[in-house]
């Protein structure tokens, strides 16, 4: 079975159908813009693993590679597009391989983001119809070795393109644009892939959290099971257990805001599906000995 590979490929312009561009809009006073720059690596760790799943349906040796076109001042706007690396001739004979899959794979992105913005609750399956609809759309359903994506990736890869939202911090805005349109995403969405339809959780395994400090993301001001608290470089959705505890903050006795730390006892659970791939993860705060309050700062004024 011969397989060809490409070298030196020509790189198509921005407003192609092949090519999209991430729009990150932040505040330029923020005291931790490496955030941004964190996303916005997630980001395209997720458009790549988007386009493993997309193309592995095609034909397994096809390889692709996600490039950068450029960027734009102002706002971090990153142009991409994804390139054909390796492919088989013989199941691809005959097609315009680069433009057709090229531009399927800008669709699939498109179609993912969108299902991840839509409100709850989230059914895999329609995100797998809504995929086989671009699939016929743009003609790579044609492909005689054409079959629906792995689910098991398709989560994988919604579940990064979630994490690269949560490095964002609250007042950041993320924009997927290309020639089919424009899908603001909101980021203080967060998204559980063990709520998601369809979804099995084949094992959990459990950790004990004992005097961890935990820098909080998002209290929840109402209740006790919609915190988000930073655990390393990921946003983990939490339960306080501590009623004492939770009572006083909910009464302003304790006062605590986005940014401040909390030290407690509890555990760590990480559920995982049948391949051994991480679904969700969650954190129960058992017992908050104490808040760490961040220092404040006021931000720097201009001279005009």
């Amino acid at each position: 079975m011969a397989v060809r590979t490409f070298e030196n490929p020509v790189l198509p312009a921005r407003d192609s159908d092949t090519s999209f561009s991430l729009l990150l809009k932040f505040d330029p006073f923020a005291e931790a813009p490496s955030s941004l720059f964190r996303s916005a690596a997630q980001f395209a760790d997720a458009f790549h693993a988007l386009d493993g799943a997309a193309v592995h349906s095609i034909d397994g040796h096809i390889t692709t590679s996600l490039v950068i076109l450029g960027f734009e001042n102002g706002s971090l706007r990153t142009w991409f597009t994804s390139i054909l690396k390796s492919v088989d001739d013989e199941a691809l004979k005959n097609l315009d391989l680069k433009q057709l899959i090229g531009a399927y794979l800008v669709r699939v992105k498109y179609a993912a983001i969108e299902w991840l913005e839509d409100e709850n609750p989230k059914k895999i399956i329609e995100l797998e119809a809504r995929i086989s609809e671009e699939a016929i759309r743009t003609d790579v359903r044609l492909i005689p070795a054409y079959s629906p994506p792995s689910r098991g990736l398709l989560l994988d890869s919604v579940r990064r393109l979630g994490t690269a939202k949560e490095m964002l911090a609250d007042g950041d805005h993320a924009v997927f644009e290309s020639t089919i349109g424009s899908v603001a995403m909101d980021v203080s969405q967060r998204l559980d892939v063990a709520q998601i339809e369809g979804v099995e959780v084949a094992s959990e395994t459990t950790h004990p959290l004992r005097g961890s400090l935990l820098t909080v993301k998002k209290p929840d001001y109402l209740g006790r099971s919609q915190w988000q608290l930073k655990f390393g470089d990921r946003t983990v959705r939490a339960t306080i257990a501590d009623q004492i505890w939770l009572a006083r903050f909910h009464s302003r006795e304790v006062g605590l805001q986005p940014g401040d730390a909390i030290k407690i006892d509890g555990e760590y659970s990480l559920q995982l599906d049948k391949s051994g791939a991480p679904i969700s993860e969650r954190v129960i705060v058992k017992r908050v000995y104490g808040v760490e309050y961040q220092p404040y700062s006021i931000a720097p004024t201009l001279d005009l």
